[in-house]
Parts: C-alpha cells; sequence; structure tokens
C-alpha cells in the first residue's frame, strides 16, 4: 500500500490524472445541467403548493369532501417529499462535484 501511495505523491502528473477522471465520472453522473435539474424540482414543490391551496379552497367551498381532501393531500405530501428529497440529492452530488475539482 505504502509503494503506491508514494508512487501517487511522487507522480504529481499520475495524481491530477486520476482526480480528472474522478471529476469526470461525476459530471457524467450528473444528467443535465444541476441548475435546470434543480429548476424542474423546484418547479415541482412550487406546482404542490398551488395545488395544496386550490384543494383546500374547493373543501372550504364543499366542493371535494375532507375524504377527499385528506386523499389528495397525502399524495401531494409525497410528491413534496420526493421533490425535496431529488434537491437534496442533486445539491449533494453537485457539493462532491466541488470538492473534487476544487482538489
Amino acid at each position: 500500500m505504502w509503494a503506491f501511495v508514494s508512487s501517487l505523491l511522487l507522480s504529481p502528473e499520475a495524481l491530477r490524472e486520476g482526480l480528472d477522471e474522478m471529476v469526470e465520472q461525476e459530471r457524467a453522473a450528473n444528467h443535465g445541467s444541476p441548475e435546470e435539474e434543480a429548476a424542474i424540482w423546484l418547479d415541482r414543490l412550487a406546482a404542490a403548493e398551488r395545488k395544496r391551496d386550490n384543494f383546500q379552497d374547493m373543501a372550504a367551498e364543499g366542493l371535494i369532501t375532507f375524504d377527499k381532501l385528506r386523499t389528495k393531500l397525502a399524495a401531494l405530501e409525497e410528491t413534496r417529499l420526493s421533490a425535496r428529497k431529488e434537491l437534496a440529492a442533486l445539491e449533494g452530488r453537485t457539493e462532491r462535484l466541488r470538492a473534487l475539482e476544487q482538489d
């Protein structure tokens, strides 16, 4: 193990090539632009919030039952949780890429 580590330290070019390869692999794992992907997930969160408000208004007007409202709100909550999870994962991937590029 020491021989491998010391060979890398004595050959900065090999170390740089390895880091460059890791950066490219991380970029390839990101599908498209992180900013565009984040915008999509943020739009989904905003749409879910608008739908939530609309469903609550419908229930207040007596247009849907409270049982139906609960069902719809539960489905929207799943959408919101999923979007937040994807945004967190995207932030993690973006942060790893930044750290690799900095290295």
